[in-house]
């Protein structure tokens, strides 16, 4: 008797288990992935985005542009500075580190 009980516990705690790890697993798979957008040229990634029901998130006004043409990229200060941009779709935000190549703005990648 003490040994199906044993095993009953053990197979509801194995149960238990599985079910956080789905849930769990479940949870991270819903959540939108952006490396395929690394080293690609920004315009072609915010035309993509935009196209899927992203919206760029506002800017301050003491923010400093990377460029006139897409003020939505910002700059810090300083020799460590990054420059980004934001977009929101919904409760899911990503914001992506820009760098100015020649004439061309490149996703970095994601933060």
């Amino acid at each position: 008797m003490k040994t199906q009980r044993k095993i009953i516990v053990k197979l509801k705690v194995s149960y238990f288990v599985f079910l956080l790890l789905g849930t769990i697993t479940t949870a991270y798979a819903d959540e939108p992935s952006f490396s395929h957008y690394e080293g690609q040229e920004y315009q072609v990634v915010k035309s993509d985005l935009l196209t899927q029901g992203w919206k760029l998130l506002p800017t301050q006004d003491e923010e400093t542009p990377i460029d006139k043409n897409y003020p939505e990229i910002t700059c810090g200060s300083g020799s460590m500075a990054i420059c980004s941009v934001g977009f929101q779709n919904g409760q899911n935000t990503v914001a992506f580190i820009v760098e100015k190549s020649g004439s061309q703005l490149i996703v970095l990648g994601e933060y």
